[in-house]
């Protein structure tokens, strides 16, 4: 079976994938042979007329959640309503009461039971699990590979290192965790940088760069 994407929230137009930036260029090599797309710099982004970008809809890639925020940010400051669709790749498995915002990356091998909830601008990488139980994914949530969540309410910008799990965990926003994190049965209330629950550094997932 060949990667595909399945899109969401598409009114058929051509997609400017907005930063130069290893995950679009990933996504633009599978998304080239569905629809009319183009990889652009926000420099690129800020010289076009209001018309070309009145033309195209919008996606944003990125494996830092600051950089990706700045992104979409700046596609918000020079286009009039634009419209970011969710790509969800036809070797993940979604099911059908999952709720999926826009601007959303699902990766190949992905699953996602329902009824979870994936916010805005989320990248939900290969072999996570959000499962088993009920999570809610709050907007810009990334997960990296091999990632298993269980009955967790994330807050915005939480960052998941590969191999991590965690089991009924609650986050405030922008808290990131390093690889092979594991956290059960915890609230975590301060934002900034962990390894399991011990908080290593105060700068948060929209601050430092642990990719």
């Amino acid at each position: 079976m060949s990667l595909e994407y399945k899109i969401f929230f598409d009114n058929s137009k051509p997609i400017y994938l907005v930063g130069k930036t290893s995950w679009n260029e990933e996504i633009f090599h599978t998304l080239k042979d569905q629809r009319e797309c183009e990889i652009i710099s926000m420099e690129d982004l800020a010289s076009k007329d209001k018309d070309t970008l009145a033309d195209h809809q919008y996606f944003c890639g990125a494996g830092f959640v600051g950089l990706k925020k700045t992104l979409v940010d700046s596609v918000v400051a020079h286009v009039e309503s634009p419209n970011f669709v969710s790509l969800v790749s036809n070797q993940s498995i979604v099911h059908h009461d999952a709720k999926i915002g826009k601007g959303v990356l699902v990766c190949p091998t992905a699953l996602i039971p329902g009824p979870c909830e994936i916010g805005d601008f989320c990248t939900i990488n290969y072999h996570t699990i959000v499962g088993h139980g009920f999570s809610t994914l709050g907007a810009y949530c990334f997960t990296a590979p091999y990632v298993h969540l269980g009955r967790c309410h994330l807050g915005e910008g939480t960052w998941v290192g590969s191999f991590s799990n965690l089991d009924t965990v609650t986050t405030v926003p922008h808290c990131q965790f390093y690889t092979n994190s594991r956290v059960k049965d915890h609230d975590i209330t301060a934002s900034g940088t962990y390894k399991n629950t011990k908080l290593i550094k105060s700068e948060n997932s929209l601050q430092l760069d642990i990719n």
